[in-house]
């Protein structure tokens, strides 16, 4: 889910007693009292030094469960924390901890408060340790700069830095409003700023890109290109929106590529401007150039495009992009009702489907409409702009 470069073509005891937890904040040790023949239990629960009532019990799924909270899951995560995090950073929150009366109380914190922090702390200290290995050899120099959802590294600093990091968290208030989801945003994204072409290409295998955004490692890639700024905030839009559809949306439809790139490739021409994010869905002059030669010469091929994976998205190469984008286009501003009712159930329902069944959902919106047909008024469309 690259953008292109601008002109190129664990398992719970079997055994009935209380599992245990060790923290690097606290000692977590649950100790049951005798185990009653069936759940729920009382028992106690040993936290930082204090003792608190609470309950315990056994489900079916073979794993103990204190006040809703697996207790499988947070000892995997306190261990996974322990292992990475410098004692010092966890000092801060004792207080709260031992300041909570009842067990609930101890446990919601520490799965959600208590996760976060440590999550955004480690991700503060990792990345300061990460800053000075890498500017030890790498030239420009890397700079670190965290917001309320991102975690950038950048070999741009001062005022662009200032831009690049607002202009991300402006965009996601956007898509949020634009694209509403149930899903909260929570823990930094990592965010790679590149001033160094090879070292761009060599880390991200990207070489005709100037953006990737990659989903295993929740990270957006960016190459800053000296002297192309307005370049470089499109790209940041279009890969943010890409991040935003994996980790907020719905994922993508792997049979739909064109409505994913599209849709980025439509956002990518907001700006900041008085604090303010607009201008989405501007006209890009290449995309527009490339499509009226291609109308002029030969027909549409949108049976090609309109289902298909990312591989056949990509076969011709940029013509992809430039297609893709003015489909969003004609559908964000048709007046059709019939294109209007189908786009809005597409977009509107996507984030209340899973991910596999989005297939059958396209089929029963956008897959209904007669493909001759949006093929001609699509042609009218590109001739206009």
């Amino acid at each position: 889910m690259g953008r292109m470069t601008p002109g190129a073509e664990a398992a719970g005891s079997k055994a009935r007693r209380t599992p245990r937890c060790a923290s690097v904040m606290v000692a977590l040790v649950v100790a049951a009292h005798a185990v009653a023949a069936d759940p729920p239990h009382r028992t106690l629960v040993l936290v930082s030094g204090r003792t608190y009532e609470g309950v315990i019990e056994e489900r079916d799924d073979g794993n103990f469960y204190v006040a809703d909270i697996e207790l499988v899951v947070l000892r995997d995560f306190v261990s996974r924390i322990e292992q990475r995090t410098p004692a010092e950073l966890i000092a801060p929150w004792r207080a709260e901890i031992e300041a909570k009366s009842t067990s609930d109380e101890v446990l919601t914190f520490v799965k959600f408060a208590m996760f976060n922090r440590l999550e955004r702390a480690h991700a503060t200290w990792g990345l300061e340790r990460w800053k000075t290995q890498r500017n030890q050899t790498d030239d420009p120099a890397w700079e670190v700069s965290l917001t309320t959802h991102f975690a950038i590294c950048a070999q741009v600093r001062d005022a662009r830095l200032t831009e690049y990091a607002e202009l991300l968290e402006k965009a996601l208030a956007d898509f949020g409003v634009k694209l509403p989801s149930k899903r909260t945003p929570g823990l930094d994204f990592l965010v790679r700023i590149y001033r160094d072409r090879e070292l761009y290409v060599r880390e991200t295998k990207c070489p005709g890109s100037a953006g990737v955004y990659m989903p295993g490692q929740r990270e957006l890639a960016i190459f800053d290109e000296v002297g192309r700024k307005a370049d470089t905030i499109g790209t940041i839009l279009h890969e943010a929106l890409h991040q935003y559809m994996n980790e907020y949306y719905n994922g993508c439809s792997t049979q739909c590529w064109w409505y994913e790139e599209g849709l980025a490739e439509y956002h990518s021409t907001a700006r900041v401007t008085a604090g303010q994010l607009s201008g989405s869905g501007g006209k890009i002059a290449a995309h527009i150039d490339r499509l009226r030669v291609l109308v002029r010469t030969q027909a549409l091929d949108l049976k090609k495009y309109w289902k298909c994976d990312y591989a056949a998205f990509l076969a011709d190469g940029i013509q992809g992009y430039s297609l893709a984008w003015a489909l969003v286009h004609f559908f964000f501003n048709t007046k059709d009702p019939a294109y209007q009712k189908a786009w809005q159930r597409w977009v509107s329902t996507q984030p209340t489907v899973k991910p596999h069944h989005l297939g059958r959902l396209f089929d029963m919106t956008l897959g209904r409409l007669d493909l001759e047909q949006l093929r001609k008024d699509l042609t009218r469309y590109i001739e206009s702009l």
